[in-house]
């Protein structure tokens, strides 16, 4: 992430979906976002890294999601990365991304663990989560009237910050995995040295593609229809 203070930004892909690796590029580049790629782990490597799931029945798409993950953190941890700025591939940023992520972690505490910049509202037809599609979709948000609150991860890993702090709870309590990768950071979000230190972007700064699913054996379409031509 170019000129925006101490954030790194990281891209996971799979190796072999260069078309999302090459889309997600040109959509970051327009948000004035240059990411370092991520190879992202299969289910082989993530058990050759050592991570377990203790779930019977875990998917092994999410195995590798996990390990993926995780392999950002251990960076943020070696190269002690004040912030970094994970991204999946399928992400899309919205309106105004980059500028509205910087002035969000200005404004956040100094001892934030955790920001989700970006996430899936599962009720779509709600009232109040059309609202938040249309302000990031189509850009009609009052600047300055994006806040921030101090909750649970919701659903959604594909556009968050994380700090070393997050990055070593993580990597402690995240190999031996019996949830997918944002059901995991849900539950350790809620529970002590977490809880009170994650927080989220009202409304969502970044979508997901339609794009199908690289985790399940069935490819589902994740996220809200692309709406390309509204994205900055």
């Amino acid at each position: 992430m170019t000129s925006s203070g101490n954030v790194r930004a990281f891209l996971i892909n799979l190796d072999e979906r260069p078309d999302r690796l090459r889309q997600s590029t040109e959509r970051l580049a327009r948000a004035g976002i240059t990411a370092e790629r991520i190879s992202a782990h299969t289910p082989a490597s993530a058990r050759a890294m050592g991570i377990r799931p203790t779930a019977p029945g875990y998917a092994p798409g999410n195995l590798g999601c996990v390990a993926s993950h995780l392999e950002v953190y251990q960076r943020v941890v070696d190269e002690g990365i004040e912030r970094a700025l994970v991204l999946e591939d399928d992400v899309l940023p919205g309106v105004r991304f980059r500028q509205r992520l910087i002035r969000s972690l200005a404004e956040l505490p100094d001892d934030f663990a955790l920001f989700q910049a970006g996430w899936v509202d599962l009720d779509p037809l709600h009232r109040r989560g059309v609202s938040s599609l249309a302000r990031s979709v189509l850009g009609t948000f009052v600047p300055g009237a994006d806040h921030r609150i101090a909750a649970p991860f919701r659903f959604g890993t594909h556009a968050y910050v994380v700090t070393p702090f997050f990055a070593r709870h993580a990597l402690e309590h995240f190999r031996s995995p019996h949830l997918p990768i944002d059901d995991l950071i849900t539950d350790h979000s809620t529970c002590a040295p977490l809880r009170g230190r994650c927080w989220v972007s009202l409304p969502s700064l970044a979508l997901q593609d339609d794009s199908p699913s690289n985790i399940t054996a069935r490819r589902e379409v994740e996220g809200f229809p692309t709406w390309r031509r509204w994205i900055a």
